[in-house]
């Protein structure tokens, strides 16, 4: 629901969370970053509320700003735990151990099945063709990136794989002393708060569609929050992005990763509004917001339910790699807006859970 027409100069720039703020009457935030402005985003929302505020600001003063939304931070890695497991993923060997309470571990088709010594989800990674159709993506020939731990930085080139984590927790958990940090920083203590986590490998500069499978855990119950991160230096992380609560479950996402030199800088969320919803079928979706897509939790397959409530993440690129190409399906996908998408993201929904999954 709109609240109002804001001039970017009556909002205030938080250095904790990098992003141009002005006051909710819910009492938090609407949040808009530069990132956002620079790409023509006009909506600022609130993360706690269903009211937004339309900015009101001229592009081009963001054009020519590279001042990135992440600074670097000292960290450890949520993953080095006291359980060591060593896994080897085509050469590179690292120690990982589960979060506690992890239930879900998504990989693409090439990344290490199996590390986590525990009964997991086996994920598909789809990415958009030419000839407008999804396709499972088995070839990774071109992949040089040897670097498998989104907890570690790299740098990367055009069709080289590169892996993002995705944490479900509760807002606050990603939060420390009001500033949010990577959830690779073992000071969030995510161990102990039953976060779930998914990682994927996705083809750099490709569209890829990813899901979740919520047959086997509910992500309202794990916090109903949701942040992608990956690196270490710079500790590039999301803005948490509400993805279920006790009524509904929000199915589709659209996660850009923006580099530079090909070096991660910052990952954000986009939304494209509605109209995607009919392609997850109009007899379960409701439109919240006038933004998302969701399914009433009640409807879900593990409530029992006959409704997919699958958690789809459609991922993009912009930036430069290190061979300074640009990274361009970003564009494409903003010039698409997602309507043109809509039956094509269906009908991979139908397809991961005909069987695939």
């Amino acid at each position: 629901m709109s609240y109002d027409d804001v001039e970017i100069e009556d909002m205030e720039w938080n250095e904790e969370i990098q992003a141009y703020t002005y006051p909710c009457p819910c009492g938090d935030l609407f949040q808009i970053t530069k990132e956002d402005l620079r790409l023509g985003e006009e909506i600022a929302n609130c993360p706690s509320c269903s009211l937004y505020i339309t900015v009101i600001y001229n592009m081009e003063d963001f054009q020519n700003d590279t001042k990135k939304n992440n600074e670097p931070k000292t960290q450890n890695e949520v993953f080095a735990m006291t359980d060591d497991k060593k896994a080897t993923c085509n050469h590179e060997e690292y120690i990982l151990n589960p979060i506690v309470g992890l239930l879900v571990v998504l990989f693409s088709d090439y990344l290490c099945e199996g590390f986590l010594g525990e009964e997991e989800t086996k994920g598909t990674r789809f990415s958009l063709a030419k000839n407008g159709e999804f396709y499972n993506h088995h070839d990774d020939s071109s992949d040089n990136n040897p670097v498998y731990s989104p907890c570690s930085d790299t740098q990367i080139s055009k069709g080289d794989g590169f892996t993002i984590g995705i944490a479900i927790s509760s807002k606050e958990a990603f939060f420390l002393d009001q500033v949010q940090l990577s959830p690779c920083d073992s000071r969030l203590g995510l161990a102990g708060k039953m976060a779930q986590l998914a990682l994927f490998r996705p083809k750099v500069d490709e569209i890829s569609l990813l899901s979740i499978d919520t047959s086997k855990f509910n992500p309202s119950e794990a916090g109903g929050f949701m942040v992608g991160f990956a690196g270490s230096k710079y500790a590039a992380r999301s803005y948490p992005v509400k993805v279920a609560d006790g009524s509904n479950t929000i199915t589709a996402f659209t996660l850009v990763l923006e580099f530079q030199k090909g070096v991660l800088q910052n990952l954000f969320w986009k939304s494209f509004g509605c109209d995607s919803c009919k392609g997850i079928g109009s007899s379960s979706s409701v439109c919240l917001n006038g933004t998302d897509c969701a399914v009433p939790t009640s409807k879900c397959k593990a409530n029992g339910g006959e409704a997919n409530c699958n958690i789809g993440i459609q991922v993009a690129f912009s930036g430069t790699d290190k061979n300074l190409e640009s990274l361009n399906t970003w564009y494409e996908v903003n010039n698409l807006r997602q309507y043109s998408l809509t039956d094509l993201y269906a009908n991979a929904v139908d397809s991961l859970s005909g069987g695939l999954l």
